[in-house]
């Protein structure tokens, strides 16, 4: 398997890291220049679309198919073919995001007396169906629950609106700085980190409606890939890559890789049996490759030239693949595109 470069796209300063593969995969790639400009453009010819929305936005969505950004206090659904925009979703608020489908939240920060205020907003009405002002942050939204986290208590619970009561909760740990892994898994289940130590972390799979603990995997990696037709949960930590099964938390295969490698668990993406990763070769040179999710096996690695001497602080971001592109930013803020090229017989 070899990929050879197609487009160079420069000046990519942000993504929407949580949307980037999902408006790959609409057929478009969305970005924020550093002037702090919407590009919108299309994923197979590169042409502009729409690049005369007003600046301003600071992230962006996919929902329902729509593309929509966050202007201030406001997210607008954007008509990519008059190039127009509506108000989604609005609130009162310093701060808005977009929860899912039927939900966004507003929030404000104040530093005398230190508090923040958050609101849940319904999508379809505009009204605010809960508000909040402890230190509880909202890291879920799985069956029809709410699943907050507070740090102070160290309780994971999920609440229930309608009835405005906490339905079950557990003690979870004291908190990290960084993003925890949480993946929803069905409507009933998701698999949330449990936070040791300093990079010591136990993974968990907890029942919503119950609050149980299905199971607990111990000394796992902070990042892995779900794929639900499998139930698997695939990830890479420094050199050695890992399979857990998502039915029973048993570890099916954990074996290092045969190339001198180091990759960031959170550098990884699944797609069609392979997971790839971006990461250094022999500590300086940027690459990305793949891992045959089967076996285990290294399928292949690629370097990503760069201008300037190689450094472990130069790399790359998260590869992303949609059907036979890849796409992966590197730390000079340049988007390679690459195509898969097979070899022949």
């Amino acid at each position: 398997m070899r990929w050879i470069g197609i487009k160079e796209i420069e000046d990519l300063a942000t993504i929407s890291y949580g949307s980037f593969d999902k408006v790959l995969e609409a057929g478009l790639i969305v970005f924020y220049d550093s002037n702090s400009g919407i590009n919108i453009c299309s994923a197979q010819s590169f042409d502009p679309n729409c690049n005369r929305i007003e600046s301003g936005s600071s992230d962006y969505y996919l929902i329902g198919g729509n593309l929509c950004l966050k202007f201030g206090n406001e997210i607008r659904k954007i008509d990519l073919t008059s190039c127009t925009s509506t108000v989604l979703c609005k609130t009162d608020r310093n701060n808005i995001s977009l929860i899912n489908q039927e939900y966004c939240r507003g929030s404000s920060s104040f530093t005398k007396p230190r508090r923040k205020i958050n609101d849940i907003i319904s999508i379809r009405n505009a009204e605010v169906i809960y508000s909040w002002e402890d230190n509880k942050a909202l890291i879920s939204w799985s069956a029809k629950y709410p699943i907050f986290f507070n740090k102070e208590s160290e309780k994971l619970f999920a609440f229930d609106l309608s009835g405005d009561k906490v339905l079950w909760n557990i003690i979870l740990d004291k908190g990290f700085a960084g993003v925890r892994y949480v993946q929803e898994v069905n409507d009933r289940e998701l698999f949330i980190q449990r936070y040791l130590q300093f990079e010591e972390y136990n993974l968990l799979k907890i029942d919503v409606i119950t609050g149980s603990i299905v199971w607990e995997a111990i000394n796992t990696l902070n990042h892995y890939n779900y794929e639900a037709s499998s139930c698997k949960l695939y990830g890479i930590g420094g050199k050695t890559f890992e399979v857990i099964n998502a039915k029973t938390g048993e570890r099916e295969i954990q074996q290092e890789l045969s190339e001198d490698l180091h990759i960031s668990s959170h550098l990884t993406y699944y797609y069609n049996g392979l997971l790839y990763f971006s990461g250094y070769q022999d500590k300086n040179i940027p690459v990305f490759g793949a891992v045959d999710v089967e076996n285990g096996e290294l399928v292949f690695t690629q370097e990503v030239e760069m201008p300037g001497e190689k450094s472990f602080r130069k790399g790359l971001d998260r590869p992303v693949v949609v059907g036979n592109r890849l796409y992966v930013r590197d730390s000079m803020k340049t988007l390679h595109v690459y195509e898969r090229v097979e070899d022949s017989l």
